[in-house]
């Protein structure tokens, strides 16, 4: 399968209101970052960035990531030095997406879950992003739980 055939990241949902198209991905993982980090209510009310089938939320004691959703995608393979990978812990994952964003060597950004992984990689087109995610509760999971 070439690049150019390979699914691509959809549109984006901050903390349950703010919504951005597909090519605006970079500023919607901003707009996440900086209201976890500057205290805004509307984001720290619902601490989630929702890509379509499946969300990277803040738990409840602010001190680690989880996802949850519809497990799937493809991944696109990255040469190892091109690639990021980190755990759940807030700060791993909130610099580690920094890096992703603003490091243009860094293609692909794999974060592992406690329960799962996620996995988002750039597109050679600027506006497109990719994204997957492996071993998450699906929603019906994480409500009964």
């Amino acid at each position: 399968m070439s690049e150019s055939q390979l699914p691509v990241g959809g549109d984006i949902q901050v903390a349950g209101g703010k919504c951005f198209t597909a090519n605006r991905w970079r500023e919607a993982i901003l707009y996440y970052l900086f209201g976890i980090w500057s205290g805004d209510e509307t984001v720290l009310n619902r601490p989630k960035i929702n890509f379509g089938r499946f969300q990277l939320r803040l738990d409840e004691s602010g001190e680690s990531y989880y996802a949850v959703g519809e497990s799937g995608g493809v991944i696109v393979s990255f040469h190892e030095s091109r690639c990021l990978r980190v755990g759940w812990k807030k700060a791993e994952v909130e610099v580690a997406l920094v890096r992703f964003l603003k490091d243009n060597k860094i293609k692909k950004l794999t974060i592992d879950l406690e329960q799962g992984q996620m996995v988002f990689w750039k597109t050679d087109r600027r506006a497109e992003y990719g994204c997957a995610a492996y071993g998450i509760q699906t929603m019906r999971e994480f409500i009964n739980s």
